[in-house]
């Protein structure tokens, strides 16, 4: 019908600027052939008989905001047709189907808020947290890894801004921690787990003494940037039997990584992702 308009168009414009040009007779003429064409042209895109089709079909494939739109048009240009009067039980049917839709999303939006608290409250209550007013943060640790240097431990610790839930965790930290009474002076550990053996280099080992003897070394190692500490943990973790060796200067000194500390890892880690952490990998 386009195409048809063009040439009708095309033709009239020759006419136009002929010579003499058209007579008033056949000015006349092209004019109302063109406005039926554009009549014609209107129908064909806007007639009520074809919005009520595609507005039918938009509601079976539910896509009721494009459903809505056609049949709105339809009231608007065709008020008085046949086609009208069906389009306004559609309508009916159409808002009561996004009403439906709405009710449908909010109810799964609280289930799956609902459900994600659950998993918060569940996952925090095998830990322990602590706010520090001087940094605002809050730090988490699981109820049985030790609060102090005062023994061995292989552990996860991770901390957010603010007060407890109130922001996502960006960094969780596995910490390591020697406690003998003679220096080993570690620059690596070694792991055996279920037979397959892995090494660790840490960043930075701490060292630091007290009365009676007693020495401490220890290091923490962000695992957003250690993949390998992240690949250990998640081996031990699974692990039947692992152990760790704390390799020193000249010495070196075996432990085995206790069933408790396995969960501890876990319960740790399960948290910090319940809370909305993300490792980079």
């Amino acid at each position: 019908m386009k195409n048809l308009l063009n040439i009708f168009l095309s033709l009239l414009l020759l006419i136009l600027v002929g010579c003499n040009g058209p007579s008033q007779k056949e000015y006349d003429r092209l004019k109302n052939e063109n406005n039926k064409l554009k009549s014609e042209l209107e129908e064909c895109k806007f007639g009520s008989e074809k919005l009520l089709n595609e507005a039918k079909y938009y509601y079976e494939q539910k896509n009721y905001s494009n459903a809505m739109v056609q049949l709105n048009l339809l009231l608007e240009k065709h008020p008085s047709s046949k086609e009208a009067k069906v389009a306004i039980q559609l309508l009916e049917n159409v808002e009561s189907a996004i009403k439906a839709e709405t009710l449908a999303l909010e109810a799964k939006i609280k289930k799956e808020q609902e459900e994600k608290d659950r998993n918060i409250n569940k996952a925090l209550s095998n830990l322990v947290a602590k706010y520090n007013e001087f940094s605002d943060a809050t730090f988490y640790r699981d109820k049985s890894s030790p609060a102090y240097v005062n023994r061995n431990g292989f552990f996860l610790t991770f901390n957010h801004s603010g007060k407890k839930g109130s922001s996502t965790p960006s960094n969780i930290y596995l910490e390591i921690q020697y406690y003998a009474d003679d220096w080993l002076f570690i620059n690596s550990y070694q792991f055996s787990i279920d037979g397959k053996n892995y090494s660790l280099y840490p960043t930075k080992v701490e060292k630091d003494n007290g009365d009676g003897g007693m020495i401490w070394e220890w290091c923490s190692e962000n695992l957003n940037y250690n993949k390998d500490a992240f690949e250990i943990v998640k081996a031990v973790i699974n692990s039947k039997i692992a152990k760790i060796r704390f390799n020193g200067s000249q010495y070196y000194n075996d432990k085995i990584i206790s069933s408790s500390e396995k969960a501890a890892l876990k319960n740790v880690l399960l948290a910090f992702e319940a809370l909305g952490g993300k490792l980079n990998y």
